[in-house]
């Protein structure tokens, strides 16, 4: 069983010196493209599973498995790994459309995963897995995801793949969970 609770919303952010459309925010939108532009996704997901915390972390630090189950994942590579910290590499693709990013994870066996970005088409990405056991054989997980395209092209051409990828995410964790305990 996996009951999942969601919450969405986006913030409007101080707008800083133009810049190229790829790599960062304008100081202003142009009129054509409307003036959220340059909004920061937030996303919250949290679930509740018959699985003890050590597991489920051990599924979501699993970067190499991404592949596996989560469709628009088209390659994962753990850069470095120890057993505090990680840096990986998503490939996220669909239609025909791809991009990379790296993350640089803080971990806590058993408890959280922080997510900072360290490439991609991103001005930020922060990302936090929490996972609160709920006696010995269940959890809960959540996850507290923010991120801001860099700039209206990147929101325009890879927005549609990124929010459907964050907005599903711990939802197909569930699903690999129960697959893997089945």
């Amino acid at each position: 069983m996996c009951l999942s609770h969601c919450n969405e919303y986006r913030t409007i952010q101080p707008l800083s010196l133009r810049q190229n459309l790829f790599s960062a925010r304008c100081e202003a939108p142009p009129p054509s493209l409307g003036s959220d532009a340059w909004m920061t996704t937030h996303i919250q997901r949290s679930a509740l599973l018959p699985y003890p915390a050590q597991a489920l972390y051990d599924l979501v630090n699993d970067v190499a498995s991404y592949p596996q189950f989560l469709p628009w994942c088209s390659a994962s590579t753990v850069i470095e790994a120890s057993d505090t910290h990680m840096r990986a590499k998503l490939d996220v693709a669909k239609g025909g459309m791809s991009q990379h990013f790296v993350t640089r994870n803080v971990l806590v066996p058993g408890q959280s995963i922080e997510m900072n970005l360290e490439e991609g088409p991103f001005t930020q990405l922060h990302g936090l897995w929490v996972f609160k056991p709920l006696g010995d054989k269940a959890c809960k997980i959540s996850l507290d995801l923010s991120f801001d395209y860099a700039g209206p092209l990147v929101r325009a051409t890879l927005g549609p793949l990124f929010n459907q990828a964050a907005n599903t995410l711990v939802d197909a964790f569930c699903q690999r969970a129960k697959q893997l305990n089945a």
